[in-house]
């Protein structure tokens, strides 16, 4: 999906049409299911949207989607 938008948005910018950060990082969390809101809010509050990139953003959603499914399993030694 995110291929698909970095995509969109090179063919736009192509046409002259330009999207901020801010814009797009906002439009990709309020896309995400409820149980994500906690991780928008945060996101919103503490980096800013307008500062972030796309990559950062995805990055951060995916360690988030690791964490949200039980994380690394730690083994006793």
């Amino acid at each position: 999906m995110i291929e698909l938008l970095q995509t969109l948005l090179t063919s736009l910018i192509s046409f002259g049409t330009i999207y901020y950060n801010y814009d797009v990082n906002d439009k990709i969390l309020r896309t995400l299911p409820p149980k994500w809101r906690a991780q928008d809010t945060s996101l919103s509050a503490s980096k800013g949207l307008e500062k972030m990139s796309l990559k950062e953003l995805v990055g951060i959603l995916i360690f988030h989607k690791y964490i949200l499914q039980g994380g690394e399993k730690k083994s006793k030694v």
